[in-house]
């Protein structure tokens, strides 16, 4: 049996590693000399080199992934929710600017007052999957460019499910839109927007 078999593999955090003053390399070094495959998930010292031998000239650990909370206004990053949020005041619960990434993680965002839009995505390349919008008065406006809306829920708010209005080259595949007291999907302008393996049902009007 190849030797490698019998590694076991252990996630670790390389905090841990700098506090114990350890200027680590690759993972399959450590396993060299500990019998061990230690899964570093954060980066190291500006000297650590990846398995790649290319220098890290980041210093410290990776930020973690940052909570989201009622009121935020996302950009250039990945973000994730941890649980679920109710929004009660504002203009939106989440907005998304240029290439930021949410993640609902399965967890939903609700509106505890429909004159509240859910998520907002204004900017360009945003991405929301994963997750559901509701009881809100648009779940979801798009108003950017070539965003990704995906495996999203819009369901029961007091407008629309999802609305396009003014984005371009946006892409919504396998959402969904139902109970919604208008229509469940709405693009009122812009152009070449997709919508993949939606389904629409029981909402107010045809759409």
């Amino acid at each position: 049996m190849n030797s490698f078999n019998k590694i076991k593999i252990i996630p670790i955090s390389c905090t841990s590693l700098l506090k114990k003053g350890i200027a680590f390399r690759p993972a399959v070094t450590l396993a060299a000399f500990a019998g061990v495959l230690l899964l570093c998930l954060m980066w190291g010292p500006p000297e650590a080199r990846a398995f790649e031998h290319r220098h890290n000239h980041k210093r410290g650990p990776c930020k973690p992934t940052p909570d989201v909370k009622c009121g935020d206004v996302l950009e250039g990053g990945a973000f994730k929710l941890t649980g679920d949020i109710v929004c009660e005041s504002g203009d939106a619960a989440i907005t998304l600017k240029d290439r930021a990434r949410l993640n609902l993680n399965g967890y939903a965002v609700r509106c505890n007052q429909t004159k509240l839009i859910g998520i907002v995505l204004a900017g360009s390349e945003a991405k929301v999957i994963n997750g559901s919008v509701s009881e809100c008065r648009d779940g979801i406006v798009v108003t950017g460019d070539r965003n990704l809306i995906m495996d999203v829920a819009a369901d029961n708010n007091e407008r629309r499910g999802i609305r396009i209005d003014g984005g371009n080259e946006n892409l919504l595949f396998k959402c969904s839109a139902e109970n919604n007291a208008r229509e469940g999907f709405k693009i009122e302008k812009g152009g070449d927007n997709s919508l993949f393996k939606c389904l629409a049902e029981s909402n107010g009007r045809q759409g």
